[in-house]
């Protein structure tokens, strides 16, 4: 069963609520809920096994909320019923989202792969006094490739609840991932990503290498 780690146990994990940006960057973007399976999540130096014919993969950090207790849309005091907070990755097939876009399909095929879920073990939501301003930093084999804070999330904390939660009832163990502002990047296969939310975690994951997809999908 996937799970989140907090504190040295573990809690089994039941769906992956990720709110990402859609469209272009700026005033103009807006954002949509996306849902991961629990197979996508993979821990601290799990690997990244792309599909047959991923050449690219995109990848938006994350900040990851962990449920407690029952929130739905009625529910007063959202954040309070938050377990701890976390860092996650949110990883996508580039060239099949560019299709599903244009084709108007589901982002499933894309985004919905097994390992493309990276998550840190989480920080008691006790433990963190302030989430106006951590710090986010994404490294690529040794160089930075993302530097931004909380700042810069798409949408509030406060927002996220009541968004997600006028759409779906959640549960103790589901995760929401709350994505950052312009801050996607581009994975190939062997790279290496350490990354972390300064207070919260830490994740560090490396890309598959499979020669043989690697040329189909540069072909």
């Amino acid at each position: 069963m996937p799970h989140l780690v907090m504190s040295g146990y573990k809690v089994d994990v039941g769906k992956v609520v990720c709110i990402v940006p859609v469209g272009s960057k700026g005033k103009g973007a807006r954002t949509s809920l996306l849902l991961k399976p629990q197979s996508s999540i993979i821990h601290y130096d799990g690997e990244v096994i792309p599909p047959k014919g991923c050449a690219v993969i995109g990848c938006i950090p994350m900040l990851a909320l962990a449920v407690g207790e029952r929130i739905d849309r009625n529910k007063r005091g959202k954040a309070k019923c938050l377990l701890g907070y976390g860092m996650a990755l949110h990883l996508f097939d580039r060239a099949s989202l560019s299709s599903a876009s244009e084709e108007g399909l589901p982002w499933a095929a894309a985004s919905g792969h097994d390992t493309f879920c990276p998550v840190s073990d989480f920080t008691s939501a006790e433990e963190v006094e302030d989430l106006s301003a951590l710090e986010l930093y994404v490294m690529v084999n040794g160089k930075e490739a993302i530097r931004t804070d909380t700042g810069s999330l798409v949408m509030r904390i406060d927002e996220a609840l009541s968004l997600v939660s006028r759409t779906m009832t959640l549960h103790p163990g589901d995760i929401i991932g709350i994505s950052f502002k312009d801050a996607e990047m581009a994975l190939s296969h062997g790279d290496l990503m350490e990354g972390g939310i300064s207070a919260v975690g830490l994740v560090r994951n490396k890309v598959r290498t499979a020669k043989g997809d690697l040329e189909e999908g540069a072909t």
